[in-house]
């Protein structure tokens, strides 16, 4: 039988969470792959009712569910086609009118990328959904994302991952039609009713003609008479002489009318058990002949499996090679682009350092894409440039980088190149935090290679190299100050009150989280102070200490070398919301880890963003400024530094804690910054001053020692 979907009955969570939806927007709404089709084939039954073989259309797509690999998929309508052979209770039937349509049919398959497998399931009640996604849509989890997709991978890249996956459908099993069957019980009923009724009329006739055979053999044996009627007295023989009978009445015309239809009618009769005795036999030659051929039809698919599972791998195998083949043209494209920018022009065509410079002490965030150097499409590295001033024993150190066969590599220079030392990840294993390379260098030049020959979903990855001692103990290093963190912003004229007039106070403006029009509060009278206003009233001054200096230095770096973002989004003038009524890059689902976010500002009045800012560049938490990073205001200031956003204008930066603020001339100073008491805006509690110059030493004059006089 065509079964019903037992899912029905989670109808009402299914309804609360759309009604949750339909709120948020979006919410359920996942990365997936395009739509597919395949046909799941049903038949024949190993033993009991169905038909012998049929197929039904499901539509599917691959999603990236919360990290999961999830298959939606959907019966199609109207798309179940059916054999013309019926097996019940035994027997075998020719099936009559059109296919049935199933309400649910048992979905299960495998599902794999290139020659490996992922995962499989199985749904015994699949049925047809309109709705698509991660909650609302007919789903089963295949595997993982984690194993297959790096955790940076960006939306495309998980997309291209969702289109290279096949499915293998398995069989459905038997497939009943209850229609079908009642219909034939109906037939077999009534050929049984004309066989036990022929069965009775020729019972019938068999007894009238015994009883009237006994009649007739009673007529015969009844005694004849004999009379003396002879000469002499004797008896002549003479039969005995009938009683006497009437003479029988003559039938009228009506009489003789019924008596003819009465003999029509049995003989009609007669001729019509005749024929269903004869088209009887004749349908059971047909079913025989029928079994037969079915029986023989088994044996060939059979036989043919084989070759049609054969067919269907060819066809696999024929999509995975044009997978590859795109992805080779694809790296074909970027390569070209690369010609003489890769390897030097000697015999071994060493790796060339075109991706920057490693500073003791810095740590270097960068990335490997389809862009970098590589030797086939799954290879690709990074190599940078590291210059040792003198003989330094160092420690390279690679932490999060990417899956399977990753390496870092440290080449010498001089007097000829040559690899000095690498570290390998295990097969299937990551760079971690662990994977270093400890050496001793002389003074010179050397390179550093970070590579990956594993597949196409490359993940982002930190380098830092720190001077050791014999136990590999750091040795803190005081980092260079002079990486900027951006190209120096243009030159502006000094501030004036006519150039840094006030722009709407933030502290009156209220988030619109729900993207439609709400109402502002006016701007406060009072004039807010500029940037550069601000930054040039600190409250106390400090002395600086090294350690302050070093962790500016190592801010600026972190955002000089390297640095990429993963999110670029455009806020609205207020500093308040995305730009637009809902954007998805900055909803509930984005992980609330910080990572590296560029937030640009639409101008408000005056030509300026929401407190004269322009540019965030840094790191955000759904894309709220937090943690780190840079800040460029319109007045051509910027703050590289601690940042922290204000729940009325959660899209706005504020400096906070630790930083460098440059003027516009080019003046820079390391503050310290902080929120006002009432919250509304920032101040600079502390600026840091070199200690003041210690005063020179006043020359003695030289002492004369005295001498014991001799006595003449």
């Amino acid at each position: 039988m065509w079964h019903g979907n037992p899912r029905s009955g989670a109808g009402a969570a299914v309804a609360a969470l759309l009604v949750g939806l339909a709120v948020a927007p979006g919410l359920a709404a996942a990365q997936s792959s395009s739509q597919r089709d395949a046909y799941v084939p049903f038949g024949p039954p190993v033993s009991g009712d169905g038909y012998t073989g049929g197929q039904v259309g499901v539509s599917y797509a691959f999603l990236n569910c919360f990290g999961e690999i999830h298959i939606g998929y959907s019966v199609a309508a109207g798309t179940a086609k059916t054999s013309d052979v019926y097996l019940m209770a035994g027997k075998t039937y020719v099936a009559d009118g059109v296919a049935p349509q199933p309400s649910s049919i048992r979905f299960a398959g495998t599902v794999s990328r290139g020659g490996e497998v992922i995962g499989s399931f199985a749904d015994p009640y699949a049925g047809s959904y309109s709705a698509k996604g991660c909650i609302s849509g007919q789903t089963q989890k295949v595997g993982m994302m984690g194993p297959w997709v790096g955790k940076g991978a960006t939306p495309d890249q998980i997309i291209n991952f969702l289109n290279s996956l096949s499915l293998r459908v398995e069989p459905a099993g038997p497939v009943r039609d209850g229609a079908l069957e009642s219909r034939l019980k109906a037939q077999d009923r009534a050929r049984q009713a004309a066989v036990d009724n022929q069965q009775r009329q020729e019972k019938a006739a068999a007894e009238a003609r015994r009883v009237a055979e006994e009649r007739r053999k009673a007529e015969a044996a009844k005694p004849v008479s004999r009379t003396p009627t002879g000469q002499g007295g004797g008896y002549a023989p003479q039969q005995a002489s009938p009683s006497p009978q009437p003479a029988p009445r003559p039938l009228t015309d009506a009489q003789r009318g019924d008596k003819a239809i009465e003999s029509d009618r049995i003989l009609a009769q007669q001729r019509l058990a005749e024929q269903q005795r004869v088209y009887h036999q004749q349908q059971l030659a047909a079913v025989e002949a029928e079994r037969q051929r079915q029986i023989q039809m088994n044996a060939a698919m059979v036989q043919a499996a084989p070759i049609i599972y054969g067919a269907l791998e060819s066809v696999t195998n024929s999509i995975d090679q044009a997978i590859a083949q795109a992805k080779a043209n694809r790296w074909a494209a970027a390569q070209s682009n690369l010609i003489g920018k890769c390897t030097d022009t000697t015999p071994d065509q060493w790796p060339i350092a075109k991706d920057g410079d490693l500073v003791l002490g810095v740590p270097t965030q960068s990335a490997l894409s389809v862009a970098d150097c590589g030797a086939n499409p799954s290879d690709r590295y990074k190599t940078f440039r590291l210059m040792i001033d003198e003989p330094t024993r160092v420690r390279i150190k690679a932490d999060g980088s990417m899956w399977m066969n990753a390496s870092i590599v440290l080449i010498g220079t001089k007097p000829q190149k040559i690899v000095l030392a690498r570290h390998d990840a295990p097969d299937r294993g990551v760079i971690t935090f662990s994977s270093t390379i400890i050496a001793n260098l002389t003074a010179g030049e050397y390179h550093v290679m970070i590579r990956n020959a594993a597949g196409a979903a490359f993940r982002p990855f930190t380098v830092v190299i720190h001077k050791v001692d014999a136990k590999n103990k750091v040795i803190p290093t005081a980092p260079p100050n002079t990486v900027e963190a951006f190209p120096s912003p243009p030159q502006a004229p000094p501030p004036s009150p006519a150039t840094t007039r006030a722009i709407a106070g933030i502290a009156g403006v209220f988030a619109n989280v729900a993207g439609s029009p709400q109402n502002v509060a006016p701007a406060p009278p009072t004039p807010r102070q500029s940037a550069a206003q601000i930054a040039a009233q600190p409250l106390q001054t400090v002395i600086v200490t090294d350690k302050d200096k070093a962790d500016v230095a190592a801010r600026k770096s972190r955002f000089a070398i390297g640095w990429t973002p993963s999110r670029v989004v455009e806020i609205n003038a207020r500093g308040n919301f995305p730009a637009g009524s809902f954007n998805t890059k900055c909803n509930k689902l984005v992980s609330a880890t910080p990572e590296p976010t560029l937030l640009t500002y639409k101008a408000g009045e005056g030509g300026q963003g929401p407190g004269g800012i322009m540019r965030y560049a840094g790191e955000g938490s759904r894309c709220r400024p937090q943690t780190a990073g840079v800040i460029q205001y319109a007045d051509g200031t910027q703050w590289i530094g601690g940042v922290i956003s204000l729940d009325a204008t959660p899209f706005l930066p504020q400096p906070e804690g630790l930083g460098e603020f440059k003027f516009a001339e080019g003046v820079s100073k390391i503050l310290r910054a902080r929120k006002t008491a009432d919250g509304s805006t920032w101040e600079i509690a502390e600026e840091f001053v070199e200690p003041p110059p210690q005063p020179p030493e006043v020359a003695k004059p030289p002492t004369r020692k005295a001498t014991s006089r001799r006595r003449k």
